[in-house]
């Protein structure tokens, strides 16, 4: 294909949206074909920014040039629920649905291929090939000396001429069929290996001679030793500010190895979805929500009687049911809300003066309420039973805690309200609201979205 002009791009084992931008700007540069988007892409490709923006290109050149996605090795993204990141599957299926003039190719399992002999090998080059089969990215020369004791300058240039590494363009690598070779001469010290790559790679992060594979890199040598604390902390940290494909991606890999009834397993699942939803990839969203919930059912079930467990249950029930109203299906939505508002109506029964169960109550009453008006058939009654409830419990928080947060959340219940009630009830109702705004605003006079909604009120 190429010798025929067409630009080819290989994204080779584990998911990594940046990997792919990388390659396929790669293919655009060195590619014999002329077309038009070709210079606009590779700009886009090539220069930060958004990588929902940058996916699109790459959907957008699979529509109309001749480019041809290589993915290579998807196996090693495979659990037991099929894809263990469900926005790969999905940027699969969009690349697959996009490629008109283009073309994908999905390698599900490389061909068997029998490891060269590893015999005769001193112990430094056995050391460093025992080092680089654990990488899952290539290393540069420096990374291998950091994390091979006493390395040899020049070794990994003998492997690669032995046939023993790969040498690519940022660093080297083990194949596939070696690495799995060699996995069973890791031994006592393969913890003590993975160690050495975190140093190594947090070395990079602190220098600032980083880049977003030191960050991806360290997620899975930790994921490796079992270091949960570590591991969960500082995917929540990383993702933090960047809701990008490549920041999903990495919380995708996290997850999967992630127990439910981990402390952080819930603000990671939310993160991924809220991210996947941002993205604009509603049915990895989706499919993340039904493993959430599908996990900390089965969690919660074996603490029935304690709150917490009942707490991190009508979470997991809200975060799906978020995901199923932003893929387009309130009616599936419907069930998983109801249940939400029931777990919740029991906690702040048995825990009247809880603000949290009541404030998550609010959340759960305002989610069926944004079901019931997308939903066909919906009994009027339901719906304004539903609202008003939302109503009382935001305001009983305001009341409890009158702070600006508080003081929204009861604006909005009040004006979605007001809008669906009779004339005089939605008159009293907007009077309510404007007149709590307008104390609130008097109060936190330079609170701009306080401001704006009061604008919105008068």
């Amino acid at each position: 294909m190429r010798a025929d002009g067409w630009a080819v791009a290989t994204h080779e084992g584990r998911w990594f949206p940046l990997g792919l931008f990388a390659a396929v700007a790669e293919a655009l540069d060195t590619c014999t074909a002329d077309f038009p988007e070709k210079e606009e892409a590779l700009s886009i490709l090539t220069r930060p920014g958004r990588d929902d923006t940058k996916f699109r290109v790459v959907l957008l050149l699979l529509e109309r040039a001749p480019l041809a996605v290589r993915l290579t090795d998807v196996d090693l993204n495979r659990d037991a629920d099929g894809f263990a990141d469900p926005s790969f599957e999905e940027a699969i299926d969009r690349m697959r649905a996009a490629a008109d003039t283009g073309r994908v190719f999905v390698e599900e399992a490389p061909a068997p291929r029998e490891a060269p002999p590893l015999d005769g090998l001193s112990d430094q080059e056995t050391e460093t090939l025992l080092q680089v089969a654990l990488a899952t990215f290539p290393l540069r020369e420096r990374d291998v000396a950091a994390v091979v004791d006493g390395y040899p300058a020049g070794t990994t240039a003998g492997l690669v001429e032995k046939g023993l590494l790969e040498q690519r363009p940022d660093g080297v690598v083990v194949p596939r069929h070696i690495a799995e070779a060699l996995a069973p001469r890791q031994g006592e010290r393969r913890d003590d290996r993975h160690e050495r790559a975190i140093t190594m790679h947090y070395g990079n992060i602190r220098s600032g001679d980083r880049s977003y594979r030191d960050y991806v890199a360290v997620t899975r040598h930790l994921a490796q030793v079992d270091g949960m604390g570590d591991l969960t902390k500082f995917a929540l940290d990383v993702t933090k500010r960047s809701r990008d494909l490549a920041g999903a991606a990495l919380l995708g890999e996290v997850v999967a190895v992630v127990p439910a009834g981990n402390g952080h397993y819930l603000p990671l699942r939310e993160r991924q979805i809220t991210t996947l939803i941002a993205l604009g990839f509603p049915k990895a969203a989706r499919e993340a929500g039904r493993r959430t919930l599908r996990d900390v059912s089965a969690w919660a079930e074996t603490y029935p009687e304690r709150d917490p467990a009942r707490f991190c249950l009508g979470a997991a029930h809200n975060i799906y049911g978020v995901a199923l109203l932003n893929d387009g299906d309130p009616a599936a939505a419907e069930p998983i809300f109801t249940r939400t508002v029931d777990i919740y109506h029991e906690l702040c029964a048995e825990h009247r003066t809880s603000i949290e169960a009541h404030r998550r109550l609010g959340w759960a009453l305002e989610h069926l309420g944004d079901v019931y008006l997308n939903l066909d058939g919906v009994d009027e009654d339901d719906l304004l039973r539903t609202l008003a409830e939302c109503v009382h419990v935001r305001s009983q928080l305001f009341e409890a805690s009158p702070d600006p947060d508080t003081a929204l959340a009861a604006s909005n219940a009040l004006k979605r309200l007001a809008e669906h009630s009779d004339p005089d009830n939605a008159a009293r109702f907007r009077g309510t609201r404007l007149a709590m705004l307008t104390a609130m605003a008097a109060a936190h006079p330079d609170d701009e979205d306080l401001l704006a909604e009061l604008a919105d009120a008068r």
